[in-house]
């Protein structure tokens, strides 16, 4: 009888023990606070993955624009210190061992001065620094030196004063004509690993990019000889009518964006598409969908 009461304060105490050691070690505070900054310190960058410059994030650690920056242009740099923290199947646009030795930000003009490396640089490695670092609300044009003389020049084609999107970026040719030529960023998906990565494909071509109908028409099919890229937008999607106020489009279509073989979490990669096209192309900053009179 002595043995059995025993026995039960025995295992009531440790019960009591383990019950404090658990309330006291702060496990989930801890936890919460890591995956809270995990989740919101990375950097947007386009890298190459099969010859086309694709969007995909990169973990950071720097909070100072000037830092963030120079980490951007880091990850970009092949063998760069980010090298690790980058998947196989994407690859870096910046020549190897390419150091910055100056860089400025006034006014939202970036200037960057490369070491004597970056001379090997080609017209796609301007297209990646240029649209990885304007993703960076702060930066809105850049001008690129090499040990402080003005690149004005890249794979003999002329460069404008300072470097901006419109630059463009995985360039395609569609035109038949030297005459009436029109330029418009569009922006696809791509198939890595199971995962859908963004693709601006800046288009030259004849269509009147400018007008809604044409963006439309041109996102229902991949771009010429990229027939790997999708925007998901069905073929039977026809746009009925749109309305443009101030910064806000409305477009209305009559039938579902999306086509039923798909899964329904792809109606927002189809949504967010045509939205960034139109945002780069027309600029407007807002887009509303309607499908059969219904806001989607």
């Amino acid at each position: 009888m002595l043995f059995s009461l025993q026995r039960k304060l025995i295992i009531s105490f440790l019960t009591l023990v383990v019950l404090l050691i658990i309330y006291l070690i702060p496990v989930n505070t801890n936890y919460m606070e890591t995956s809270k900054y995990l989740e919101v310190e990375k950097n947007n960058v386009y890298l190459f993955n099969n010859d086309l410059l694709v969007l995909t994030e990169v973990i950071s650690n720097k909070e100072n624009i000037l830092d963030k920056i120079l980490e951007i242009i880091d990850t970009l740099t092949i063998n760069g210190s980010k090298k690790d923290y980058i998947s196989s199947e994407y690859k870096a646009t910046i020549p190897s061992n390419t150091k910055v030795l100056d860089i400025d930000l006034t006014n939202k003009l970036l200037k960057i001065n490369f070491s004597k490396e970056f001379s090997s640089a080609n017209e796609d490695t301007i297209e990646s620094i240029v649209y990885s670092l304007t993703e960076l609300e702060e930066v809105e044009e850049i001008m690129i030196f090499i040990e402080g003389v003005k690149l004005d020049k890249i794979n003999d084609k002329l460069l404008p004063n300072t470097l901006n999107r419109d630059f463009g970026i995985n360039k395609v040719y569609e035109f038949t004509s030297i005459n009436n030529v029109y330029k418009g960023t569009m922006y696809y998906y791509v198939n890595i690993n199971d995962k859908y990565n963004l693709v601006p494909v800046t288009l030259f071509t004849n269509d009147n990019i400018n007008k809604i109908e044409v963006i439309v028409e041109k996102l229902k099919s991949s771009p010429i000889y990229q027939s790997n890229l999708m925007s998901f937008l069905s073929d039977n999607a026809k746009l009925l009518d749109y309305e443009i106020e101030e910064s806000k489009i409305r477009l209305e279509f009559d039938n579902p964006l999306l086509d039923n073989f798909f899964e329904d979490e792809l109606l927002e990669e189809v949504k967010y598409a045509i939205s960034e096209t139109l945002k780069n192309t027309i600029g407007v900053s807002e887009i509303t969908f309607i499908i059969n009179n219904d806001e989607i």
